[in-house]
């Protein structure tokens, strides 16, 4: 009996490999294929997390003079003191120009 049982999850555990490897496979054919006819690339995740020049980041800064934080254009509390940012200097980047 245990014999029997022991195979039956053997078998399981085999068969949801395949199946999760097939899927893997099957993905990593069409990705392939779809390159090749021209279709949309995902950006390279080294350009994404590149490094950006304060002029070019999109931060609002904290309007607490202790932390004066930077936090993401949209933000309405601050990171790191918890202090509310007002919807119309959240709507600016850091030098205050519309972006």
């Amino acid at each position: 009996m245990h014999l029997v049982f022991a195979t039956l999850i053997f078998i399981a555990v085999v068969i949801v490999t395949v199946v999760l490897f097939g899927g893997w496979v099957l993905m990593t054919v069409i990705r392939a294929i779809a390159r090749l006819l021209g279709g949309p690339r995902p950006e390279p995740v080294a350009r994404r997390l590149a490094y950006r020049p304060p002029s070019e980041q999109r931060v609002v800064r904290c309007p607490q003079t202790r932390c004066m934080a930077d936090n993401p254009v949209g933000a309405r509390f601050c990171r790191r003191c918890g202090q509310a940012i007002e919807a119309g200097r959240a709507a600016r980047g850091a030098t205050g120009s519309l972006r």
